[in-house]
């Protein structure tokens, strides 16, 4: 599949994201970094897949569910941070920096003061010109806000792409591959503007939240690239980039009232294509480590070469934003 087609494929979907429908065709994998009460009611609720063999350690779980217990933003989605993650040498990534969430197109002013409570003065928005002009983040004017996308934005590609599905054109396998070249795409397209994304959140000392619109691929995969900066293992990052799953069960499950209605008006479409762009699979972070791993051979080379961050430069983020682990 060529560059340009995936670019239409998952662009149209992103236009989707607003009406995106639930249908139980596969398993969904659910992040173990949550609590027993809540993991449970998943598994009970959704078929799981095969049992992921990765059981996060008792502290690990322990740092991160007590730094994201009761982290949210009234009226945005898929709100959570990253402080509380163990990194591979032993040491805790610190609170109160890094926080992802779904977009802020429907934060109302009265909630302007929980983003001075979590002390972000810093919104990077990774959606496209489209997206925005459909819900444009509402913040305070005290807010440093920055749109930094990393793959072109065209209206004509969105809108073909979108027709194509709802006309039932698209395939599962097609969804699925497209899904999985547009993480690699993403990562390797522009390093350039991908190393500006990183480096705009690690040399501002104060928090910032990134986003896309619900906060699942693009804000997973430069989650996932920041995380692996600060030497936090690919298990765990699988584990924390599973989290929008967990989530988001809410708003996909909102969602599937539309479907009983969408079949009267798109005959043909294909539920089970919906519901690939809708969740999201380790499959898809995956690719994203398999394309970095073929080009450059290793994340660490790729940090290096491909976001030119320099050893030193890591070792003294590292040592900004995480402490020894007691």
């Amino acid at each position: 599949m060529k560059k340009y087609e995936i670019l239409v494929l998952v662009g149209g979907m992103l236009m989707l994201g607003s009406c995106s429908y639930k249908h139980a065709y596969q398993p969904i994998a659910f992040s173990k970094l949550d609590t027993t009460e809540n993991y449970e009611a998943l598994t009970q609720r959704y078929a799981m897949g095969e049992e992921n063999e990765f059981t996060p350690n008792a502290k690990q779980k322990e740092l991160y569910l007590e730094v994201n217990q009761g982290v949210e933003i009234p009226n945005v989605s898929n709100v959570r941070e990253l402080g509380g993650i163990i990194t591979q040498d032993q040491r805790v990534i610190k609170s109160g920096h890094f926080y992802r969430s779904g977009h802020l197109g429907k934060l109302k002013k009265k909630h302007f003061k929980m983003l001075e409570q979590y002390t972000i003065t810093q919104v990077i928005d990774l959606r496209t010109d489209r997206e925005i002009k459909k819900h444009p983040d509402h913040l305070p004017t005290t807010i440093q806000y920055y749109n930094e996308q990393a793959f072109e934005d065209s209206e004509d590609m969105f809108s073909k792409a979108k027709k194509e599905v709802l006309k039932g054109r698209v395939t599962v396998e097609e969804s699925n591959k497209a899904v999985e070249e547009f993480y690699g795409v993403y990562v390797l397209d522009n390093p350039q503007k991908i190393r500006e994304i990183v480096l705009r959140m690690l040399d501002h000392d104060e928090a910032t939240l990134f986003h896309c619109s619900a906060g699942k691929d693009r804000t997973g995969m430069i989650g996932a690239i920041l995380l692996s900066i600060l030497n936090v293992d690919r298990e765990t990052i699988m584990e924390e980039y599973l989290r929008s799953n967990n989530e988001r069960i809410d708003d996909v499950s909102g969602r599937m009232k539309l479907a009983k209605f969408g079949k009267f008006i798109f005959p043909k479409i294909d539920y089970e294509v919906i519901e690939n762009f809708s969740w999201i699979k380790p499959n898809y972070l995956e690719a994203m480590f398999a394309a970095i791993e073929a080009k450059y051979g290793s994340m660490d080379n790729y940090i290096q070469e491909g976001l030119s961050i320099t050893k030193e430069q890591r070792q003294k983020y590292i040592e900004k934003y995480t402490v020894i682990l007691k």
